[in-house]
């Protein structure tokens, strides 16, 4: 089988639409997805909590525009997240799926005969995560470069041990020069007694995709030694190293798990939040900075204790510790 891999927002959809026409779609394991069916589950099973940091962090969410996320849909399929396991009916070799990197380090390595492995820069990968709004399915958490890492480090790792027959495709490329991009995949699959016929469906790229800005956002600048191992990862795909990718060692460990906290205006770490419970000391920084922003903090909640210990907004607000 032939898969399209890669961190979540890189160009797998896109890839994955090429490959079914390529293939043909009886034999491409996967359908579109259309973006206001995760609009609509997560207003099914959004709390009071989630639903007030979204409203705040990003006005008009469940307006028509929130459809042209992904004006192209998505393209997901029974082993897109989770891998083709060994249990699973083994596909033949002239069969597509799309299964993104967490899914391509817990696959049969029977299952998968060719890989093309779509990489992008890691701050766009973020901006495009920001713009789908994914960070907010649980309300707070934040996209960070941790994802992209451990995605991309699990999969060099699966990729170095069962060394399958394997292309890398940068997404930026892809959009500037689609023709010869996909050409590069004919001669690729042509080696294999395969004719590819990518370069054929190179008119299904427009430029339009090209949305997300390669530019630091807030919660990216607070994290710059993340992101400088998100970048050396990124230098390794393109140069196709996943070697490298899977015996490196990280420069520092993990950062925890941030909050967006609508008093102080940004995201932080919830070992910060704790610390704002406990500790005047921080509240009062906090308080300082999110007045000089202008936030009208006594009117916002605590999303760390309205998460964590299930206060209600209302008695968040009425009791705002942040009060000298």
């Amino acid at each position: 089988m032939i898969i399209i891999s890669g961190c979540p927002r890189s160009g797998t959809s896109l890839m994955s639409s090429i490959l079914r026409e390529v293939v043909g779609a009886e034999n491409f394991h996967g359908a579109k997805w259309p973006q206001e069916g995760k609009l609509k589950q997560f207003k099914k099973n959004a709390t009071e909590i989630d639903l007030y940091v979204r409203n705040k962090t990003a006005p008009g969410w469940d307006n028509e525009d929130y459809k042209d996320l992904n004006p192209n849909g998505f393209w997901e399929g029974r082993w897109t997240v989770k891998g083709c396991s060994r249990y699973d009916v083994r596909p033949g070799p002239l069969e597509g799926a799309k299964v993104v990197s967490q899914g391509l380090a817990q696959s049969n390595p029977e299952a998968i005969s060719r890989v093309i492995y779509m990489v992008r820069d890691p701050r766009a990968v973020a901006k495009s995560q920001e713009r789908l709004k994914r960070k907010f399915q649980d309300a707070g958490t934040v996209h960070s470069p941790e994802m992209f890492i451990n995605v991309h480090t699990a999969a060099a790792r699966w990729i170095v041990k069962h060394k399958p027959d394997l292309v890398t495709l940068d997404f930026d490329d892809l959009l500037a020069d689609p023709v010869t991009a996909l050409a590069s995949l004919d001669a690729w699959t042509g080696e294999a007694g395969f004719p590819g016929r990518f370069a054929e469906h190179a008119g299904k790229i427009r430029q339009r995709l090209r949305r997300s800005a390669d530019h630091e956002t807030p919660e990216q600048s607070q994290q710059d030694d993340a992101w400088d191992d998100a970048e050396e990862v990124y230098r390794l795909l393109k140069t196709g190293d996943f070697a490298a990718i899977a015996g490196r060692e990280r420069k520092k460990e993990d950062p925890q798990r941030r909050l967006h906290c609508t008093r102080f205006g940004a995201q932080v770490p919830a070992a910060i939040c704790r610390h704002c419970l406990e500790d005047e000391t921080t509240r009062n920084n906090l308080r300082k900075t999110a007045q000089q922003r202008k936030i009208a903090w006594l009117r916002e909640p605590c999303v760390y204790e309205c998460r964590e210990n299930g206060v209600s907004i209302e008695d968040s607000i009425a009791n705002n510790h942040w009060r000298a």
